[in-house]
């Protein structure tokens, strides 16, 4: 089992006991975050950079964002 798919098991056994006490629903919730967390870039800058490498499903290179908003976010990535 990998830890993704563990991690989403814990979510819903935990989201199931919130029947037997509301509790459960904060640690839920606290997994998730926790979750996302794992799952997140420490910096916008990765994100744009992804945006800018984004592949399609027949892995061409398509940028969602064009080159100038993409100049705006390297030039000023600290700031944002």
């Amino acid at each position: 089992m990998t830890t993704d798919a563990f991690i989403r098991y814990l979510e819903e056994t935990i989201g199931y006991l919130n029947i037997k006490h509301p509790d459960y629903s904060i640690l839920a919730a606290r997994v998730v975050i926790y979750d996302l967390h794992k799952k997140t870039h420490d910096s916008l800058l990765d994100y744009v950079n992804e945006l800018v490498n984004f592949e399609d499903n027949t892995k061409r290179i398509c940028s969602l964002i064009n080159d100038e908003t993409y100049q705006v976010f390297v030039d000023h990535h600290h700031e944002l």
